[in-house]
C-alpha cells in the first residue's frame, strides 16, 4: 500500500518524494552489544541517526 501510494506521488511532474522510516524497540534489560554494534554500523552505512535507549 505504501508502496503505491509513494509510485503515485513520484509519477507526478515537480513533486519531490522524502520516505522517512521510524523505528522504535525497548528492551527492559537492554540490548546486547553485538546488537548495539550491528546496529551502528549498519547506520552508519546508511548515513542515518542511531540511539539507543536503555529503559
Amino acid at each position: 500500500m505504501a508502496k503505491e501510494i509513494v509510485l503515485q506521488l513520484a509519477k507526478e511532474p515537480g513533486v519531490r518524494v522524502r520516505v522517512v522510516l521510524e523505528v522504535e524497540a525497548e528492551a527492559e534489560e537492554g540490548f546486547p552489544e553485538d546488537l548495539a554494534r550491528a546496529l551502528r554500523e549498519n547506520s552508519n552505512a546508511l548515513k542515518a541517526e542511531y540511539g539507543l535507549e536503555e529503559a
